[in-house]
């Protein structure tokens, strides 16, 4: 994302925030788009202005966000929720329970269950109390910022190929 880009993202939250912008000098903005751009550089604007726009509309906030507040939100938008998280484990589960089926496991699983559990959980049913023993360890893994970066990219590629598949239909 270049400086121009930056700038329109930057005019939304002036727009949705007048207060918190009106001061601003002319090297104030100058520092503050250097900054931005800095940190989404290797974003597309469009995650930018989408993320912008889900914080004005989730957060009641009197405050724009902060970098670190857009950044979560574009990163959350590729991350499993929990519920998807856990169908995606047990239909792994169903389909395969031997050692080479958890190599076929999405990253963040991989590291949160051995493929001892996934073949223990394959004799099993599922059941509540191990869907919870799931949640945890999915969450704990998931935070793991090389394992988030990992499935970021991920779900940006299968988007990608997604978005090519469509524009080269057309």
């Amino acid at each position: 994302m270049n400086k121009t880009e930056i700038g329109k993202a930057l005019a939304i939250l002036k727009v949705a925030y007048p207060s918190y912008y009106k001061d601003l000098t002319p090297t104030d903005v100058e520092i503050m788009v250097n900054l931005w751009e800095l940190h989404f550089r290797n974003r597309e604007e469009k995650e930018l202005v989408n993320a912008i726009h889900k914080y004005i509309h989730e957060n009641a906030s009197k405050f724009p966000p902060t970098i670190n507040d857009l950044v979560n939100i574009m990163d959350n938008t590729y991350l499993p929720t929990m519920a998807e998280a856990l169908d995606e484990y047990w239909s792994h589960v169903r389909r395969y329970s031997d050692a080479e089926s958890w190599k076929e496991l999405p990253p963040y699983m991989r590291c949160a269950v051995s493929s001892s559990e996934m073949r223990k959980d394959a004799q099993s049913k599922r059941d509540s109390f191990r869907d919870e023993q799931l949640k945890k360890a999915f969450r704990e893994t998931l935070d793991m910022t090389e394992i988030r970066k990992e499935i970021i990219a991920e779900k940006k590629a299968q988007i990608g190929m997604k978005e090519r598949k469509q524009i080269d239909v057309k």
